[in-house]
This record gives structure tokens, sequence and C-alpha cells, in this order.
């Protein structure tokens, strides 16, 4: 697999289909397309299409949304909305996990507490990499 290499040995590919505002027909038809990587995020509201189309082989790139690090959430937080998003998917693990849009968790001071989530995450096996 050609792409990005990673400190952890892995690769990031280096073309991936972005799933933002994709529904339906022209959904199936992209992800039939055999793209080597999917990006997604709940904030899509396409995830249950998107796992339904995605082939096993797809190196799958999921967010956890910034909502979940707000609200005294702590990496409870983090960690209950990759969950629904990796069960919505139909997977037990994703890829490559970002915080997507860590503005929030950046101005509040608790970007230290959503990394530790992510970390674990990754130590449990839901998450190949982390990211902001």
């Amino acid at each position: 697999r050609s792409g990005v290499p990673l400190p952890s040995g892995g690769v990031l590919p280096a073309v991936a289909l972005g799933t933002m505002e994709l529904k339906g027909e022209a959904l199936a038809s992209m992800l039939s397309q055999g793209f080597p990587a999917v990006d997604t995020a709940p904030t899509y509201k396409n995830e249950t299409a998107v796992g339904q189309g995605l082939s096993p082989a797809a190196y799958l790139i999921a967010k956890v949304p910034r909502a979940a690090t707000g609200d005294g959430q702590g990496s409870s937080g983090v960690r209950d909305a990759l969950r629904e998003s990796l069960q919505r998917l139909g997977r037990r693990k994703a890829d490559l996990v970002l915080l997507h849009w860590p503005d929030k968790a950046c101005e509040d001071g608790s970007l230290a507490a959503v990394w530790a989530a992510l970390e674990e995450a990754r130590e449990a096996g839901e998450a190949g990499e982390i990211g902001v």
C-alpha cells in the first residue's frame, strides 16, 4: 500500500474518499470504486451507509466529533462517541481516529484529556493510529 509512512510503522494511504455530503446512490457508487481509504465522521450523518458499502480492506479514518469533548464528559465522551461510530460502521476498529475540529478542546484546556482518551482507545484496540 503506497502512502505516507507513519511513526508507528503503518502507512496512511495517499488517496481517501471523503464522505461528507455523500448519501444514497452517490455514496454507494463512490464506495464501489474501491478507494484505498475512506474518511467519515458522525457529523456527516451517513456512517451506517458508509459501513454497509465499505470494503473490509479499506483503511478507515473515523473522527470523534468536538461535541464529545465538552460538557464535562472528559474521556468517557470521546470513547463513547468512537464506540457509537464503530457500531454504525460495523467495525470493531478504525485504522485512524482523529479529533474532528479540535478548537473546543484547545480553547477549554481539555486537549490533554481528549488525547489521553484517544490513547486509551488505541490501547483497547479501537484505533490503530490517533491524531488531531
